[in-house]
């Protein structure tokens, strides 16, 4: 989930799965909701 202030009141985006996520504040990032959920689990 990413939340984002406009115009006063927050937008929230909801990503899961191979949906890319889109950032505000990183729009460079290009990560899927699995991969980073999936990085959490390396060792």
């Amino acid at each position: 989930m990413v939340c984002s202030l406009e115009e006063g009141e927050y937008r929230v985006s909801k990503f899961r799965g191979d949906d890319r996520i889109q950032s505000p504040t990183f729009p460079q990032l290009d990560l899927t909701a699995e991969q980073i959920f999936r990085a959490g689990t390396l060792s």
